[in-house]
């Protein structure tokens, strides 16, 4: 049997768990929404949050320039 997926909300992060464990959360600022932490099925995370060569490249995010008045690429 698989175990379910749930979605648990917490601060700015709805979390994505199947069975207790953590695959994903999406992660909802006022500058936009991104895909943040993101889960290996062994538990390793293989995203940054923010890089410090890039701290305006979030998770996984849309990088989309000027929608209904909104820069979500330079924020």
């Amino acid at each position: 049997m698989n175990p379910k997926f749930e979605i648990v909300e917490n601060n700015s992060r709805r979390w994505i768990l199947r069975g207790n464990k953590p695959v994903a959360a999406i992660t909802t600022t006022g500058i936009r929404t991104y895909l943040y932490p993101f889960f290996t099925p062994g538990g390793t995370i293989v995203l940054q949050e923010c890089p410090a060569d890039h701290a305006h490249h979030q998770g996984i995010f849309v990088g989309q320039d000027f929608l209904n008045g909104h820069n979500f690429w330079a924020m």
